[in-house]
């Protein structure tokens, strides 16, 4: 289970970002996603990740009127 999460988590992210960006998306992704996935394995909570998030998606040049809306919204559905 935990391979195929692993898998999934670097193979799948990387497809998400290369569709959103290109090579360039791919790069802005891992550089920026370790602070927030950090945040979430460690407090084991998605409401204490959002202000995480909301960094990392404003340096990953993400529109805020995005993001804004998503984050907050992914919280709460998951």
């Amino acid at each position: 289970y935990y391979t195929a999460c692993l898998l999934y988590f670097f193979v799948a992210y990387s497809v998400f970002a290369y569709l959103a960006g290109k090579k360039q998306g791919v790069k802005l992704f891992w550089r920026h996603v370790w602070v927030p996935a950090a945040t979430a394995v460690a407090t084991c909570s998605s409401a204490a990740s959002i202000p995480a998030n909301m960094a990392a998606a404003k340096e990953m040049k993400v529109d805020a009127s995005i993001y804004e809306t998503v984050i907050p919204l992914g919280t709460v559905l998951h």
